[in-house]
Order: structure tokens, then sequence, then C-alpha cells
């Protein structure tokens, strides 16, 4: 999780630590640690199968991580609202909806944007589908 740029370690972190805060309380240290390493790796091999072919240039970073904690927030937490550009008034699930469809079109633009679009939306899945599973376990155990 290096980062070259001070912009891309401090926006990691500045939602990191809002959203990472809210999700660790959420579903607890363990399945927080196993969602990001989990969503970091993938996002990665999600980088290195899609982009790296074209783009050979190495990823840094830990936004496929940070994309995995906003994407299982959607699933448990859908009811969370946050301010896109400090501005605009959404939910969380509007928000990642912006963010992959961003990824979606760059990746389909076949620019080289500089930025690991593929690991984005890697993370992003791993994060959905990690959600839509503690739901799930969750549900079962009430019963």
């Amino acid at each position: 999780f290096l980062h070259i740029y001070f912009w891309h370690f401090f926006w990691n972190m500045f939602v990191l630590f809002f959203f990472g805060s809210q999700l660790e309380s959420r579903i607890g240290g363990k399945n927080y640690l196993i969602l990001f390493i989990t969503s970091g790796i993938v996002g990665n091999l999600g980088y290195l199968a899609f982009a790296y072919a074209t783009n050979p240039v190495p990823a840094l970073g830990a936004s496929g991580a940070i994309y995995g904690v906003l994407g299982t927030l959607a699933i448990i937490a859908p009811e969370i609202r946050v301010l896109f550009f400090f501005l605009i008034p959404m939910n969380i699930r509007t928000l990642i909806l912006i963010f992959a469809a961003v990824d979606i079109l760059a990746i389909s633009s076949g620019l080289n944007t500089g930025v690991a679009h593929a690991a984005h939306l890697a993370g992003l899945f791993v994060g959905l589908y990690y959600g839509k599973k503690l739901r799930i376990v969750r549900r079962w155990r009430m019963w």
C-alpha cells in the first residue's frame, strides 16, 4: 500500500479515516482486516489482469482496499449520507455508483489516465460481495 504522491495518500487516508472507522465499528476488527487486505490484493490482481497489459506501470496505493471498504458500507449501511465534493448530499450507494461509472468510462475509453481504475472496480466488487455475505450471516444469526 505504498503511495508516490502526497495527494493520493491524503485522499486515501481521508476516506479511510471516516469510512473505515464506520465500517470497523459495525463489523469488528477481524472482519475489517480480512476485507481490507483481500480488497487490496484483489484490486491489484484486477489491475494486473485488465490494465497492466496495455499500460505496464506498477500500481501503487490502497485504492482497491478503500473501494472495498466503501462497497461493504454501501451494502450493510446504505443509510450513510455523504457530501460529494463537500457540497452535494447523497447516500453512499449513489456515491459508489458515480465512482464506478467514472472507472468504467475511463477503462472503456482506453485513455491512460495514470489511475488504476481496474483496481478500484475489483476492490469494489470484493467489498460488495463481502457486505452481502455479512448481511446474510447476520440475518441467519438473528433466527
